[in-house]
């Protein structure tokens, strides 16, 4: 019996020393990994522009210089402005063998709807800069979990519609207002849908509405005449205010309040 004792004391005993040991080695292992400054980083981002929406591209490399595994893998990108998360993108790695790299790209895409949804329409008119937030998300070994978060980076920010505004130029005293648009697209979008204009007079009343198509590229200015067909005779000193729309993939943006 007491043979058996021994044994299982000694059994135990040599469990806790390979279990501690192999603690140590995948946490001496991690912090190579780690110190060396060269675990996770970033290549130069930069636009491409689809329709409505654009992709940020970030060229990365994941270095694994420890013995041990990297698993479940998340990294992670949201853009962010006044701590409002206007997109999240996350690239999943299931495995990362020790001493291995990988390399890819991780691409956040951001569309005028993501605008819509956050509440930040006024990111439409006026240029801004916005935050960059990367963490890394991994368990290594099975043994340890990490959620690291990197320092915050600026984005700046090129809105669709600059420097808008908008004027009416003629009335034809019966029911069409001429009002001339005007912005410049410094977005890497290309955007494309239907404006639309909704007339009202001081007391709130609609009274006319202007449409109009929209295809333009990036980088370029917008300088057009646009109708306004009114319901009833309107001078332009009764308007009391003009309201903005954007309609495309089948979603409304606006209002946004452009004249009065």
């Amino acid at each position: 019996m007491k043979q058996v004792i021994r044994t299982l004391t000694l059994s135990t005993t040599l469990l806790a020393i390979l279990f501690f040991a192999f603690v140590l080695l995948t946490g001496y292992s991690l912090f190579k990994t780690v110190s060396t400054d060269q675990g996770l980083w970033f290549g130069e981002y930069r636009y491409v522009g689809q329709e409505n929406s654009f992709s940020l591209l970030m060229p990365y490399c994941l270095n694994n210089t420890g013995h041990f595994d990297f698993f479940d893998v998340k990294l992670t990108t949201q853009i962010k402005h006044d701590n409002v998360t206007i997109v999240e993108s996350t690239t999943y790695i299931p495995k990362l063998e020790g001493g291995s790299k990988r390399f890819g790209v991780h691409e956040v895409r951001i569309n005028l709807v993501d605008l819509a949804d956050a509440g930040m329409v006024h990111l439409l008119f006026n240029k801004t800069e916005l935050n960059l937030a990367r963490t890394l998300e991994f368990s290594y070994a099975h043994v340890y979990s990490f959620h690291l978060a990197a320092p915050k980076a600026p984005l700046d920010w090129y809105p669709p519609f600059h420097r808008f505004s908008l004027k009416v130029v003629r009335y034809d005293g019966r029911s069409t207002l001429l009002a001339r648009m005007y912005f410049e697209n410094l977005s890497p979008m290309r955007i494309k849908g239907e404006i639309r204009l909704e007339v009202f007079d001081r007391e709130g009343r609609l009274f006319g509405i202007g449409l109009s198509d929209l295809d333009l590229p990036s980088g370029v200015v917008y300088d057009e005449p646009l109708k306004i067909v009114v319901r009833e005779p309107l001078t332009p000193e009764a308007i009391g205010k003009i309201d903005f729309y954007f309609e495309t993939e089948n979603r409304i943006i606006g209002p946004v309040e452009v004249y009065g």
